[in-house]
């Protein structure tokens, strides 16, 4: 699923570029958009995002009351990729860590690009980051034209540990070179070990003790290659992918 995020103050046009944004992308698959809104009642926004065709709209104020009780923006990410939509558009969330188009002279870090139209945004939909979950994964590999032949669907979900002074990872990846690295080896891993299907998802970003770090998914016939193939993915992408990890500690940070 890809993340695309419009930041800007009030009355710079966010929400336009999202109405556009969400009727042009859903010429390509199924969307769905986060608000963040400033009051606990919704203003109208959400419902704009509705009538402009969104698959799933979540808003979220600043007590995460809206709709959900309690949910992040990883959370409402997660719910987005769970359901199955191909693009999540955000409103809002200027202080993110998500790469964003600033709209207006709004400042924040990650910057794609400012004042960018819907149509330049789409020809840029590369440059934003993708967000994967388990299910969401396991949704792909089911909806293959292969499904017929699969038997088995193992699982590897790197965690954050959260041991001695470390507190915290920064995530890093190496623009689209990690990208590219992975599904290097997914095409190796399907040849030589006669899997139906395998994918790989990094997470990147400040992540804490017991968050998710990396998903691995390898759908065969048999629980033997199955499992072969997984450990071996798992292998090749410590030894090969270009990832960079930080450690926030209570006594400073440090690379590792």
């Amino acid at each position: 699923m890809k993340v695309i995020t419009i930041a800007g103050y009030k009355k710079t046009g966010k929400t336009s570029l999202v109405e556009e944004l969400v009727g042009e992308l859903k010429k390509r698959g199924k969307v769905g958009t986060i608000k963040h809104m400033h009051h606990e009642e919704d203003r109208g926004d959400t419902a704009r995002h509705m009538r402009a065709g969104a698959d799933a709209v979540i808003g979220i104020s600043e007590n995460s009351r809206v709709m959900i009780k309690e949910l992040t923006l990883r959370d409402a990410l997660d719910v987005l990729a769970d359901l199955g939509m191909d693009y999540a558009i955000i409103e809002g969330f200027k202080t993110s860590e998500l790469p964003k188009v600033l709209l207006g002279d709004v400042e924040a870090n990650a910057v794609i690009g400012r004042d960018l139209s819907a149509e330049e945004i789409i020809q840029r939909i590369d440059d934003f980051p993708d967000w994967e979950t388990v299910k969401s994964m396991i949704r792909k590999i089911k909806e293959s034209p292969r499904i017929g032949e699969v038997g088995v669907i193992g699982c590897f979900i790197g965690v954050v540990r959260e041991e001695g002074v470390v507190r915290a990872l920064e995530v890093e990846k190496y623009g689209g070179v990690a990208e590219r690295v992975m599904r290097e080896i997914e095409e190796e891993i399907k040849k030589e070990f006669g899997v139906v299907e395998v994918r790989m998802h990094h997470n990147s970003g400040r992540l804490v003790g017991g968050e998710d770090i990396v998903y691995i998914v390898v759908a065969a016939s048999h629980r033997k290659e199955m499992f072969e193939a997984l450990r071996e993915t798992v292998e090749r992408m410590k030894k090969r992918v270009p990832i960079w990890k930080k450690e926030i500690r209570i006594d400073g940070e440090r690379w590792v």
